[in-house]
């Protein structure tokens, strides 16, 4: 996955970063930094919904908007735990080339 991010270098200017990170370091960041996304997520859906209130726009609430992401992901998670698990309790089924037919596993390794 590509994640790009602003930084600033060490004479003062704001530049921007590419790079990959895999899935399971995106977990490993959320879950390390869990506690501290869940207050920012509340403040800046706080934020947003004043800025619409203030405006008068229509339509649905930034809390509304927030909630159905964050079902999303929490339906994402349970999907890749239900994967997982199987995954961890699978029998490996091994084939002619002595390759896991469920998990890709070399039995020659």
């Amino acid at each position: 996955m590509q994640i790009r991010v602003q930084i600033t270098d060490h004479n003062g200017y704001r530049v921007f970063r590419q790079g990959e990170l895999t899935a399971l370091q995106w977990l490993e960041i959320a879950s390390l930094r869990g506690s501290h996304l869940a207050v920012q997520l509340a403040r800046e859906t706080a934020a947003i919904q004043e800025m619409t209130t203030l405006h008068g726009d229509g339509g649905p609430t930034a809390y509304e908007g927030t909630l159905t992401e964050l079902d999303t992901v929490s339906s994402v998670l349970r999907q890749a735990q239900e994967e997982v698990r199987a995954m961890a309790a699978h029998v490996h089924a091994w084939n002619e080339q002595q390759y896991c037919a469920v998990c890709g596993a070399d039995g020659r390794a």
